[in-house]
């Protein structure tokens, strides 16, 4: 009998054992899956005041973009209150404090802006507070940068603060990589002096496109249809990328060039790796005097079309800086304790008359008829009469 009452002792002693480890676990299993439902919230949390602050200080941006386009249109005008207002508008500008250009918008008028602008959301119960504290504008910046896709122009007005004769252009940065690719593919320089025009499909997408670089200037005092015939007032270059550091790295825009039946692209040196915020290929062009004038009495733009690739791109005047063309805004948004800072840059140009990318653009085949002949008649094709 006593050994009977032991194996009893004994079982109950497990089952208790037993109990006490499956509560255990239970407990360990939920608090696990409590602390992993908390984090996802907390993370989801996270992520929507983030995006709402970036809202926030993208509202900023805007905001500014209206009163640079203002302080544009204002001293555009002569009229006494237009002149005041844009002398104004330049002032707030180069005391560089926190919304003090918001300030002069319509809207904002009477209402303090110097602590921080809320965003309306049009939510009476607005949960994240949201705001952008600082937003901050510097009309004169150091470069011009931008992005071309594929076949794709972008048009830059070379107008500086101070006097320059050469400016830098660097193009195809880590962003135009592929995820996961670290190298870039070029031709040899042996390869790249012939100047192969390849199939497109044969040009890889981490090779720095070919780029297309146009000059197009004429003295302010005037110019004519005919000026725009010597190279030094209108000039193409073509950028045909290469490794090896023996090639161009600085060329002229002449009318030499231009005139010489023989002219071919141009091989530039570009590199096969990319740290961050750098670019592959690198040039420097001479600006010649334009027709009829000189470096001081201009008025210069430069063209550049990416060829067979897209490319991020910077354009530097070297000696000084862009006056007006690409303004920074700097703004920094709020939503409840959260901040998010972004820097932007603004185009003064025209979404509505955008620059024309060809004189014909078409999607599908392109024929053209020529007709030589001395009968008038002729000419009347499908009611065209010249």
């Amino acid at each position: 009998m006593l050994r009977k009452r032991d194996h009893k002792r004994q079982s109950g002693a497990v089952s208790i054992f037993i109990v006490v480890f499956v509560a255990l676990l239970v407990v360990v299993t939920t608090v696990s899956f409590m602390r992993i439902m908390l984090n996802d919230q907390q993370q989801a949390t996270d992520s929507d005041l983030s995006q709402s602050a970036y809202d926030s200080a993208q509202a900023g941006v805007e905001d500014v973009k209206r009163a640079l386009m203002l302080y544009k249109m204002k001293c555009a005008s002569t009229a006494p209150d237009d002149v005041a207002a844009c002398n104004n508008i330049r002032s707030t500008l180069s005391n560089q404090k926190c919304n003090s250009l918001v300030s002069k918008l319509g809207d904002y008028s009477g209402r303090d802006t110097t602590k921080e602008v809320k965003v309306n959301s049009g939510d009476n119960n607005d949960k994240y507070e949201q705001a952008y504290t600082c937003t901050l504008a510097t009309l004169n910046t150091d470069d011009y940068l931008g992005k071309m896709s594929d076949d794709q122009s972008a048009i830059i007005p070379l107008l500086g603060t101070g006097s320059f004769n050469q400016i830098r252009v660097e193009w195809f940065s880590s962003k135009d990589l592929s995820n996961g690719v670290t190298n870039i593919s070029l031709l040899s320089r042996s390869r790249a002096l012939n100047k192969p025009l390849l199939q497109k499909i044969d040009w890889p997408s981490n090779r720095p496109p070919i780029l297309r670089t146009q000059l197009i200037q004429f003295s302010n005092s005037g110019a004519t249809s005919s000026s725009f015939d010597d190279g030094n007032n209108a000039n193409t270059l073509f950028l045909y990328p290469s490794s090896g550091s023996s090639v161009n790295s600085t060329l002229l825009f002449s009318s030499a060039r231009r005139n010489t039946a023989t002219q071919s692209p141009s091989v530039i040196y570009c590199k096969d790796r990319l740290n961050t915020g750098s670019y592959a290929c690198t040039v420097t062009l001479n600006l010649p005097n334009p027709v009829g004038g000189n470096l001081d009495s201009r008025v210069a733009y430069l063209r550049l079309t990416s060829l067979y690739n897209k490319a991020n791109f910077r354009v530097t005047l070297v000696g000084t800086q862009f006056n007006g063309v690409q303004p920074e805004v700097d703004s920094t948004g709020r939503a409840n304790d959260l901040y998010r800072r972004i820097k932007s840059r603004i185009e003064f140009t025209d979404a509505n008359y955008p620059f024309p990318e060809a004189a014909v653009d078409i999607n599908g085949n392109f024929c053209k008829s020529f007709i030589v002949t001395d009968d008038r008649g002729d000419y009347d094709d499908g009611g065209c009469t010249p």
